[in-house]
């Protein structure tokens, strides 16, 4: 019996073996465990469902369109999922003539790949984080900032181990909680803050390159 058994294993093993040697080698493009670092040109689409309740004097009107960029840093897990944290930049033209407003965020995002051994891999991502809309002029100084919810998709494309290329799209839920707006006075700058409870959205498209180290 324990001969049997000796010849059943040394058996499976070389089947085994044998199996490994017909498994195709990693692409040198595979992505694999790391950290990256991403840099993407953005434009940006903003819409905002309801006006924050500020004095005529201070309301300011937003050109939708803006443009941008995105830095991020990540670290891929498997050839599949990646946690990253991407911070992100645009400009938005106003009726006040050279000034503009930013919109900022920084969100924590999971990436998930659905297919992998291609060098074209489409994801889907989620992530939360918040926002900032900020308008500065001579005698104001604004902010709107909120908490935000991110869903989108993309695709990659493999350039190599360590440059890959990205195109995505992402809508960005926001719900502005809080305003600020700084003014100068005669006793010096006063800050007024007061609690709000608005919905916003944002919808972006990103392009730009990847390294993985």
């Amino acid at each position: 019996m324990k001969m049997q058994l000796m010849i059943a294993l040394i058996a499976v093993i070389v089947l085994a073996s044998a199996g490994d040697a017909h498994v195709p080698e990693t692409p040198d493009w595979e992505p694999r465990p790391g950290v990256t670092l991403g840099l993407q040109l953005q434009s940006t689409r903003l819409s905002v469902r309801d006006t924050p309740p500020v004095p005529a004097e201070d309301r300011v009107l937003i050109a939708e369109e803006g443009g941008g960029a995105v830095l991020s840093v990540g670290y891929t897990f498997t050839p599949r999922f990646a946690l990253l944290l991407a911070v992100s930049g645009s400009v938005h033209e106003t009726d006040r003539p050279g000034r503009d407003v930013n919109l900022a965020t920084a969100v924590l995002e999971a990436h998930y790949r659905i297919r992998t051994g291609t060098r074209w891999q489409p994801f889907f991502f989620g992530g939360l984080g918040g926002a900032t809309v900020r308008f500065e002029d001579d005698d104001l100084d604004a902010k709107i900032r909120g908490g935000v919810a991110v869903a989108g998709a993309g695709v990659n494309l493999h350039l190599s181990r360590r440059w890959r290329l990205e195109l995505a799209g992402r809508l960005d839920f926001i719900n502005w909680d809080r305003i600020e707006v700084e003014r100068p006075t005669e006793g010096g700058r006063v800050i007024l803050e007061d609690p709000v409870d608005e919905e916003g959205r944002a919808g972006k498209i990103h392009l730009g390159a990847v390294f993985a180290f």
